[in-house]
């Protein structure tokens, strides 16, 4: 039989008793030198205590056997009979920590240890228990611990001995006798089940600017030993892909995402694309027969920032064999009054339409100085007619920056309001772009939906979460600073629970004087 010499940790179980103090007294714990005791009958052994803190408390010295064994209260330890077992429990006055010892006296000792298994083959993560058998039979103290020695590959309970299979590999598990310090070995080989292959929902996939999708890992076979997924992308400047796999679209370009588990991986290709060349703002919807002098009316306000290039989109369904809408300037008499860069006397009919059931008009300078110099109750276009349903009207603005506000807001912690009308034409993707004047030293911005919901969380290197914070810290000397929408922010800018405002801006050390809309 093989003895192990190593050095045996006082302590190994340690019983402890706690009550409401515990928290409060500031006595961690009491350990004893020694948590055997073999003597014969009329022998003495000291024990020694150590509480800590050291000498953060008295102790209390008793024994559960005195016919046994008694102990003073300096610990010394006395076999007072011919035989048996007694339990020496130390007690710290402050904080009522024990420990004890066990005290045989006149004991059978432990002559060996065996395992019933020298080795043994397990799978990760699954679990055994040893057999042991101490000798003699009938020793007085078969107490016995467990050591491995690779954790990493099996874990062994210091106690019961049940086994864990952590990861492939070896590791060598030992019992040994707290008497007399005999051991055994058993040699424990883990095998994993290997991970043979991860697919993903999409291999392909093309992502706007600002939207998210979710990529789902299948890993095979199903029982696999580590079927946990990394995600990885190798543009996150494109795109980025979180710990469960969701994508996020943060500018134009390529970049793949790898799902990784057990080193087999999977690829998705993912295509950020440009921004089309026009912002599509919808500026009517509904149903509107028109007739002569029945007409569908346009508001001035919603040519307002409109740049000359853009594209006045009608769409309609057609009645009749000679449909026609005819555009007027809304002023007094206002039949009477065509645009001057519209031909045709501002008719539009048959000939434009074909079989189409939209036409396009070209928003020249001198179309949008017209109808930006009329208004009639807030209306600066009449289009009447015959044979003509209107359904919807669009404006497609093409690519620049959109003003949504300007104003003179010296940050502060009282929030302005930012009305959600103009955010009826941001899109995810855009970026929404804060002109600053005045920065101080600690510029910061925090921005919540209108409702007062939020803070605004934002993907931004330089936004600080969490708290007090959910501050934007704005970079000293900067003129303007973009922040990227998303879907979420879109629909929650337009859709606020109540209030007329789509965002609430506060913060510190600068002004605000400009808010826009960059495609």
């Amino acid at each position: 039989m093989k003895k192990i010499v190593f050095l045996w940790i006082a302590a190994v179980v340690l019983t402890t008793a706690c009550n409401d103090k515990f928290e409060s007294s500031g006595i961690n714990d009491v350990v004893l030198n020694k948590t055997a005791l073999y003597l014969i009958h009329g022998e003495r052994e000291t024990l020694t205590a150590t509480v800590d803190p050291v000498n953060a408390s008295e102790v209390v010295w008793r024994s559960s056997n005195t016919e046994v064994a008694t102990v003073s209260q300096t610990g010394e330890v006395t076999a007072v009979s011919a035989g048996g077992q007694a339990v020496i429990t130390v007690v710290t006055k402050i904080g009522k920590r024990v420990a004890t010892c066990d005290v045989f006296v006149d004991p059978i000792r432990v002559t060996g240890v065996t395992l019933e298994l020298a080795t043994l083959d397990m799978i990760v993560h699954e679990t055994a228990t040893l057999s042991y058998t101490v000798y003699p039979s009938d020793a007085d103290d078969k107490f016995v611990t467990w050591v491995s020695n690779d954790e990493e590959v099996v874990e062994v309970d210091l106690v019961t001995g049940e086994l864990k299979a952590v990861r492939d590999g070896e590791a060598t598990i030992t019992v040994i006798t707290r008497d007399g310090f005999e051991s055994a070995e058993c040699v424990v080989t883990v095998t994993k089940i290997a991970v043979t292959s991860v697919t993903l929902s999409e291999i392909e996939i093309e992502l706007e600017l600002g939207n998210k999708v979710t990529l789902v890992a299948t890993v095979k076979p199903d029982d696999a030993s580590f079927p946990a997924v990394t995600w990885t992308s190798s543009d996150p400047g494109v795109a980025t892909v979180s710990a469960t796999g969701e994508l996020m679209a943060l500018s134009p370009g390529e970049t793949v995402i790898t799902a990784t588990a057990d080193g087999i991986t999977a690829e998705c290709n993912v295509t950020v694309p440009a921004p089309s060349g026009f912002i599509e703002k919808v500026i009517w919807e509904g149903v509107k027969q028109i007739g002569w002098g029945s007409p569908l009316s346009l508001k001035t306000s919603d040519f307002e920032n409109v740049p000359a290039g853009s594209i006045l989109t009608l769409y309609f369904e057609k009645e009749g064999s000679w449909p026609q809408a005819q555009l007027c300037r809304a002023v007094d008499g206002w039949p009477q009054y065509k645009f001057s860069e519209l031909g045709n006397n501002g008719t539009i009919n048959p000939t434009y339409f074909g079989d189409n059931n939209s036409i396009e008009l070209l928003l020249t300078q001198g179309l949008l100085d017209e109808i930006l110099a009329t208004d009639d109750n807030g209306n600066c276009m009449h289009m009447q007619g015959d044979g003509i349903t209107f359904t919807k009207v669009t404006i497609n603005v093409p690519i620049s920056e959109i003003t949504l506000w300007i104003g003179d807001f010296a940050l502060s912690w009282s929030a302005k309001g930012i009305p959600k009308a103009p955010f009826v034409d941001a899109k995810a993707g855009n970026k929404l772009r804060f002109y600053f004047s005045n920065l101080g030293g600690n510029p910061k911005l925090k921005l919540f939906y209108g409702d007062w919901a939020g803070p605004i969380i934002i993907d931004d290197p330089n936004f600080v979460p969490g708290g007090d914070d959910d501050l934007l810290v704005i970079p000293a000397g900067s003129d303007f600073y973009d922040i990227l929408l998303t879907a979420e922010m879109v629909t929650k800018m337009n859709n606020p629970s109540w209030g007329s405002d789509a965002l609430l801006i506060q913060g510190q050390d600068g002004t605000v004087s400009k808010i826009t809309l960059v495609p």
